[in-house]
């Protein structure tokens, strides 16, 4: 086996793409590269090889200012992961394909001396069921902060009876109310105005900033002309109380994009118990909620509380996962913090 490193592409972008549909992982496919120019980061492939054929592999992405000559791209280089490796199922030798990869990225940061690598998780690898992490892991560095969190997931291979009983009783009750209000589900073509309207309206009452609309309207775009996106929405009458934005890549789905407008009706539950029907019905076998907190944060209590709760009362199945922050080399990263502060980027 041997581990090849490309820009740009990998060497076979269906076989790439193949490898990434049987594990599950939109994050890792060439279809997101319009979002990674979006933030003007370069792709980097670095493929496990065996035979000609793929039997692993990793996307990260490479970033550095370009701004006040030569000095400021060396001192803001970095790298990023998001999204577990991939992986070939019927490969016998995983643990040989993790360390290689492993030993390769290493090799690679100091090559191109990167001052910060971000390796954050997305699918979880104990959902994908392997005994080995499949998030970059560097024995010989200092991790600079760690965050963990686990990953909500409806299993979808139930018939829809029994995940509709598995749902907490004040979910099942909010279900029935909509059908009793006359709330009507549907799925629509993807519209970005639609997802930013919503999206202004829920973060309107708090104090986070909604997601940037143009990142949005991007997503959006390349999901809808790679095929991938599903939007649903949940009306009453005409005006829209609640949508999401689902990606479905494989048997796998997650729900990428949402939005609330304030109700009593149950529009959210009863969103989510419809989407669940949907892609069921389409041969999808797990449907990722995202992210939920491990326990309580009393500084952060609308996410680890409120949100965590209303996910979980969906019957989901929790799965770990973390965010790892690198810092290779402190001093050029100090001066990089330093400057960011007193200048805008």
């Amino acid at each position: 086996m041997e581990v090849v490193v490309t820009y740009d592409n990998p060497r076979n972008v269906d076989e790439w793409n193949a490898l990434c549909k049987e594990c599950g992982n939109y994050l890792q496919t060439t279809m997101r590269s319009e979002l990674s120019k979006f933030y003007g980061q370069r792709q980097v492939y670095f493929e496990v090889v065996d035979n000609v054929r793929i039997v692993g592999g990793v996307k990260l992405e490479i970033w550095q200012s370009k701004k006040i000559g030569f000095l400021i791209p060396k001192i803001s280089k970095s790298l990023s992961q998001f999204g577990e490796y991939i992986l070939r199922c019927d490969c016998e030798k995983t643990d040989v394909v993790v360390r290689l990869l492993n030993q390769r990225i290493a090799e690679y940061v100091n090559e191109e001396r990167i001052v910060t690598f971000s390796v954050k998780g997305f699918y979880s690898s104990e959902y994908i069921s392997t005994n080995h992490s499949l998030l970059y892991e560097d024995s010989c560095r200092k991790v600079f902060s760690q965050v963990d969190f686990d990953v909500a997931y409806i299993d979808l291979t139930r018939s829809i009876d029994d995940i509709y009983a598995g749902m907490h009783m004040k979910h099942r009750n909010m279900i029935s109310k909509a059908k009793r209000q006359g709330l009507d589900f549907e799925k629509i073509e993807c519209d970005s105005q639609i997802m930013n309207m919503m999206l202004s309206e829920t973060y309107s009452e708090q104090n986070k900033k909604s997601p940037n609309r143009q990142y949005i309207e991007k997503e959006i775009d390349v999901g809808r002309k790679s095929g991938i996106s599903r939007m649903y929405v949940c009306r009453m009458g005409d005006v829209i109380l609640s949508c999401a934005l689902v990606n479905v890549y494989g048997k796998t789905a997650d729900y990428s994009f949402g939005g609330n407008r304030k109700n009593d009706c149950g529009a959210g539950q009863y969103l989510q118990y419809n989407i669940c029907n949907d892609l069921k019905r389409s041969g999808v076998e797990w449907y990722s909620l995202g992210q939920v907190a491990k326990t309580i944060d009393e500084n952060n209590l609308k996410f680890s509380e409120g949100i965590t709760r209303f996910k979980m009362r969906f019957g989901c199945k929790r799965y770990p996962s973390k965010k790892v922050f690198y810092v290779f080399s402190p001093v050029k990263y100090w001066v990089w913090r330093t400057l960011c502060k007193v200048f805008v980027r």
